[in-house]
């Protein structure tokens, strides 16, 4: 169920963001997911756990890793990325096909 739903979640930011290029094309898209990429990454690597075990013990509880955010965690090396590889697959096809990097993502 956690991999299904952070599944979900993921797919949703990504189907938003390639519309929102879809309907206004710009190069926001590239900020946003970069952003997105060292946000998950920084995430993946546990860097709030590794603060909290670093801090002063007040400090630490505002930060602290719960049970949902460890199993989330797990959850995102199953699910995370893989969202990505039927979009790239078809827009690999694509710029193969027409050889235009502008209509390999977009009609």
């Amino acid at each position: 169920c956690i991999e299904a739903t952070h599944s979900f979640k993921e797919t949703a930011v990504l189907v938003a963001m390639l519309a929102g290029e879809a309907v206004q094309p710009d190069a926001w898209w590239v900020l946003v997911l970069a952003v997105s990429f060292v946000l998950n990454v920084v995430l993946r690597l546990q860097a709030p756990a590794y603060l909290a075990a670093r801090l002063p013990r007040r400090l630490a509880l505002l930060i602290r890793p719960g049970i949902g955010t460890m199993l989330h965690g797990q959850a995102r090396y199953f699910f995370g990325y893989p969202r990505f590889v039927g979009i790239f697959g078809i827009a690999a096809a694509r710029w193969a096909a027409f050889n235009d990097l502008d209509r390999a993502l977009f009609n």
